[in-house]
């Protein structure tokens, strides 16, 4: 794991860390979380690439419908 000393400068409402360039981010936004007593930095994805990768584990017959009895078909429990 890799760390350094960033420097934390208050202003007002905000409060700004400067990250040294081997921490640089390619994003324009960030998530924020803590972690027990870490603060998590997490850089949102400019596209919908992570979201439509997450249908990945859909199965093929997540949106089938029974037209005849207008409702849904069955589907497999997951787990």
């Amino acid at each position: 794991m890799t760390s350094a000393i960033a420097k934390v400068i208050d202003r007002e409402e905000i409060q700004e860390i400067h990250l040294p360039r081997t921490f640089h981010l390619n994003a324009l936004e960030v998530i924020v979380h803590t972690s027990g007593n870490s603060l998590v930095l997490t850089p949102c994805r400019s596209s919908w690439e992570g979201f439509v990768d997450g249908f990945s584990m859909v199965e093929d017959d997540f949106l089938k419908y029974d037209e005849e009895k207008g409702e849904d078909l069955p589907r497999k429990a997951i787990g």
